[in-house]
């Protein structure tokens, strides 16, 4: 097609949650496509306004706003999800139903609504759960850290933690239960007179992630 050899300077802005473990490996295989293509990628969990900062196409997070003037294309789903490293669980016991989580430490990001207690979901059942915050930050990787230390339970998206949990560095705890699904939302201007370098990069990505509705870092079922 017309855009399989396109140049140029591509601006990517991303959601760090999604770019860290998910974007970041796959961007060598898209330039290994497009070698005239300059990567200019950008991460951060601010909303941005994607024409007036330049940027060519964006990698949001369901909580994210989008502008309606945008273009939204879901690339994939993903849940959100409780995890804690194995020291953690063998010096404290791992929870075996919800309830459980409020005698646990809990690592939590800085949104209002989360500090005391934890949203969980299963199938149709929802409940809210007190928990107790042992460390709350703004930023999704130190509280990932700290989890991996030992430090507690943190709830984060699948994307974010898959490759830990195949690691062995954190644990899924209570599988059957997820505090939220997430959409991956692919962004960008406008559907008309897209250039080269955004119509093989729009191409790329819905290549690698077929299934918008489904969660491709958790196990079927």
């Amino acid at each position: 097609m017309w855009w399989r050899h396109a140049g140029g300077t591509l601006r990517i802005y991303c959601h760090p949650g999604f770019g860290r473990d998910q974007l970041a490996p796959l961007l060598p295989r898209f330039a290994a496509e497009q070698p005239d293509i300059v990567l200019d990628v950008t991460m951060d969990d601010k909303n941005v306004d994607l024409v007036e900062d330049g940027f060519d196409v964006g990698i949001y997070i369901g909580i994210q706003k989008i502008e309606p003037s945008m273009v939204a294309r879901r690339l994939a789903t993903s849940n959100v999800i409780l995890c804690a490293a194995p020291a953690y669980l063998a010096r404290r016991g791992t929870p075996a139903t919800p309830r459980e989580l409020s005698g646990h430490d809990c690592l939590n990001y800085a949104y209002e609504e989360l500090r005391h207690q934890w949203p969980m979901r299963c199938g149709a059942k929802e409940l809210s759960v007190p928990i107790v915050s042992k460390m709350i930050s703004n930023n999704g990787d130190v509280l990932r850290q700290a989890a991996i230390a030992g430090m507690g339970i943190v709830m984060r998206t699948s994307c974010s933690l898959n490759d830990d949990i195949e690691r062995g560095r954190l644990v899924r705890l209570l599988p059957e239960f997820y505090s939220r699904r997430l959409a991956i939302i692919l962004v960008y201007p406008s559907r008309r007179q897209l250039s080269a370098k955004v119509r093989s990069f729009i191409d790329f990505m819905v290549g690698v992630f077929p299934e918008p509705e489904a969660d491709p870092w958790l196990p079927a079922g």
